[in-house]
């Protein structure tokens, strides 16, 4: 047996380097970074905090305008942005890297921002009907709708395992709603529109990112709120926020303004600067986590509001609400879990690139 040679160490010392780093799939590349164990903790207490003042502003102070709070939201992520954009942060950075024609905008970041919009308004609207509990328990059914819009645009394949383990978590959140003691219809309605409009969001997002190859954070820059000096990309920063105004006006009209001595602009500066953290927080997210981790944090994050807010606002959460959200949270998991560790194995075969070398042509190679 011959020695191996030099090229030949060196070759499987990378190659065991590389297998004993665990991959991030979902990190861009940036020059600013939050450590895991840091950003998961800030970014559920940020989300928490948002959902409970949001469902404090529309219901206890009586402010009934999930549209205004929405564009105002909208409206506060604007100037944040060109805020960061005037100081150059480096979260805004690499937007000029990006090929945004007016046609490509129309065609891909435009859907975005409608199904971005609508999803934000009438996920605020069943805030006016629902528990917070039961919103969450109803959010568990984004999985399937993503999974079947998904096979619908081409992205993904239904398999038997897929099909079986979403028609499990759609049997959880059934038996979670029939459990539910004030059972809104309107507000169900509205939140199953929520679901769907940010099931076809995430789709869209997804098929912009492997089109353009850009970060998550710099695709933020054109179909979400953020704002723009370059004249040409001026106005993709101000759509979701126009978008907003056309509903703003058409339904609530000069309403809100009638009725904000109810919340206060403090409460509204400081629930504004609540929702642009959790944007922020959000993109740290998804750089410093892996798919299984990102969805173990959303589903700690919904059952510590299911837990939490039927003592904060005292929801009565039945047994069979707990039973069949523990059944759909279980479906969710087993899903994910599949799809992070096939992730794993192909980032390992693609970066590693590694390739045995046959028997034969050893042989062949000996002296």
């Amino acid at each position: 047996m011959r020695e191996e040679t030099p090229a030949e160490k060196m070759r499987e010392e990378r190659i065991i380097e590389e297998q004993t780093k665990p991959p991030n799939l979902n990190r861009p590349v940036e020059s600013v970074s939050i450590p895991a164990h840091i950003i998961i903790p800030v970014w559920m207490i940020i989300s928490t905090g948002l959902i409970i003042f949001n469902k404090l502003i529309l219901t206890t102070y009586d402010f009934r305008f999930p549209i205004f709070l929405t564009t105002w939201h909208l409206l506060y992520a604007t100037v944040a942005t060109r805020l960061m954009h005037l100081f150059k942060s480096s979260l805004v950075k690499g937007v000029s890297d990006v090929d945004m024609s007016w046609k490509k905008w129309s065609q891909s970041v435009l859907p975005i921002a409608v199904c971005f919009s609508g999803s934000l308004i009438m996920s605020n609207v069943s805030y006016l009907y629902l528990t917070v509990s039961f919103i969450q328990m109803l959010k568990a059914f984004n999985l399937v709708c993503v999974m079947l819009i998904g096979a619908l645009f081409g992205l993904d394949k239904l398999t038997p395992r897929s099909i079986g383990w979403g028609v499990v978590v759609s049997a959880g959140v059934a038996l979670a709603s029939l459990g539910e003691i004030n059972f809104n219809l309107t507000g169900v309605l509205s939140q199953t529109v929520a679901v769907l409009f940010e099931s076809f969001r995430l789709i869209l997002v997804q098929k912009l990112l492997s089109t353009l190859k850009m970060s998550p954070i710099v695709s933020l820059y054109f179909f979400a709120p953020v704002s723009s000096v370059d004249t040409r990309t001026s106005h993709l920063a101000k759509v979701c926020f126009l978008l907003n105004t056309i509903p703003l006006i058409l339904y609530e009209e000069q309403n809100p303004f009638v009725e904000l001595h109810k919340v206060g602009l403090f409460s509204l500066f400081l629930n504004g600067t609540l929702s642009f953290c959790l944007n922020v927080s959000a993109v740290f997210l998804v750089s410093a986590t892996s798919g299984l981790t990102l969805t173990l944090a959303g589903v700690c994050k919904d059952v510590l509001l299911v837990l939490g807010s039927s003592t904060f606002f005292g929801n009565v959460v039945t047994t069979t609400q707990y039973l069949g959200y523990s059944i759909a949270v279980a479906g969710i998991f087993i899903l994910k879990s599949e799809d992070t560790v096939r992730q794993w194995t192909n980032y390992v075969k693609e970066k590693i690139g590694y390739r045995r070398i046959p028997p034969a042509a050893l042989d062949e190679s000996e002296p």
